[in-house]
């Protein structure tokens, strides 16, 4: 981790990791591309899935996994 200025050009990178029914955690690195890609910051934060409707945490989508690059069930299985 470095100090950041307003004029520093950064690269944010978003994914999740630790994949578990209706829980993740989402990953946020911010890299300073005027220093060579120096990690100048991470993140990271338990997400849950909720059903607004039901009021109960649900799955994560199946279109949220794959925008994310995260194994489907079924690929995970094969």
């Amino acid at each position: 981790v470095s100090p950041v200025r307003r004029t520093t050009t950064t690269l944010v990178t978003l994914g999740i990791e630790g994949v578990k029914g209706a829980q993740c955690d989402r990953v946020i690195e911010f890299r300073s591309i005027d220093s060579g890609g120096a990690v100048v910051a991470r993140s990271r934060t338990l997400w849950v899935f909720m059903s607004f409707e039901r009021q109960r945490p649900v799955r994560i989508p199946h279109d949220i996994r794959v925008a994310f690059g995260y194994p489907t069930a079924q690929e995970s299985a094969q």
